[in-house]
């Protein structure tokens, strides 16, 4: 068997970007290699690929669009990408107005952290968007922001 057509998969998680952790293979066969995790669990390979976010009001200026896909335990939707797993906001981020610096963050003006509307997300140093979170006060990260009502 020519070992460039085995399939690899170290995560086990399967491509299709469901978040599901793929079985592995029985046996060596065309693309796979015994004891190795599958590229799909079955039958996710052919599945249709449906809207990838819906249009929601959550009271921002303009509506969210909420991820369709797998979610992060923090809220975060995440999608297979360049061979490993990658925030759907900061892909969001990236094909609407380029690459990210390097230690920077993607904040998400409207706070909603499944939102991948480009208009809604913006590029941060980690000290400005830890201030835009209010995890610290004029740059201090010792510093915790104590909320006022008004």
């Amino acid at each position: 068997m020519r070992t460039d057509l085995i399939k690899r998969n170290p995560s086990g998680i399967c491509a299709c970007g469901c978040g599901g952790k793929t079985l592995l293979a029985t046996r060596t066969t065309e693309g796979y290699r015994r004891g190795e995790p599958r590229l799909y669990i079955r039958g996710h390979n052919s599945r249709q690929a449906g809207p990838k976010y819906n249009v929601e009001n959550r009271g921002h200026t303009t509506p969210c669009w909420i991820w369709n896909g797998s979610l992060s335990a923090r809220g975060y939707g995440w999608v297979w990408k360049d061979g490993g797993p990658k925030g759907a906001h900061r892909v969001s981020y990236e094909e609407a107005y380029g690459s990210i610096q390097k230690d920077y963050d993607v904040h998400h003006l409207c706070r909603q952290p499944a939102c991948v509307r480009p208009s809604h997300l913006k590029a941060l140093s980690r000290r400005e968007h830890m201030v835009e979170d209010g995890l610290c006060a004029f740059g201090n990260p010792n510093a915790k922001v104590k909320k006022v009502a008004p």
